[in-house]
């Protein structure tokens, strides 16, 4: 299987090609939009604000190459750390006029900034966190107990069927 991780300029590029690594998985480095074809699976690995990589995606031509790997041909795609924010509809983080930015359009919803969801934790922030499910009966959680730990990064999408708590 190859595997390609896309490097447009804003990734966090060593941490998920060692990660690949490790797994006996040898990655496909993919730096131009027009080589993703030449993958199975997609990494879009990212750091940093939303819409700044919108921004660089849309230079580089790899929104309308994206879409049409992942739609076109159902290629499986993993979003890491902003990566994960760009699959989302938008973001209002980065906005100069308030607008939301458009991202990738493959999750429904809008990240929002922790802060403006009223989060008192320290942003930039990444780290453990405990998560609750306001649904008890939510399938996602199921059999994973209450104020479970997870890994949270900056930003998450605001319009989650089961809004987290």
């Amino acid at each position: 299987m190859k595997v390609g991780v896309i490097d447009y300029g804003v990734g966090n590029l060593g941490s998920v090609m060692r990660a690949l690594e490790v797994l006996r998985v040898t990655p496909l480095l993919v730096n131009r939009a027009a080589d993703m074809h030449a993958a199975d699976c997609l990494i879009l690995p990212s750091v940093g604000n939303f819409a700044d990589c919108v921004r660089i995606l849309e230079a580089g031509h790899w929104i309308t190459a994206l879409k049409e790997e992942v739609v076109g041909y159902n290629k499986p795609l993993l979003g890491v750390c902003a990566g994960m924010e760009l699959l989302a509809d938008s973001s209002t983080e980065g906005s100069t006029n308030g607008e939301p930015v458009m991202g990738l359009g493959f999750v429904p919803g809008q990240v929002q900034h922790l802060g403006a969801m009223g989060c008192q934790c320290r942003v930039p922030h990444v780290g453990w966190n405990a998560v609750t499910s306001a649904d008890a009966q939510d399938h996602l959680f199921h059999e994973i107990p209450p104020d479970t730990d997870f890994y949270l990064s900056t930003a998450m999408p605001s319009k989650l069927k089961t809004p987290l708590t």
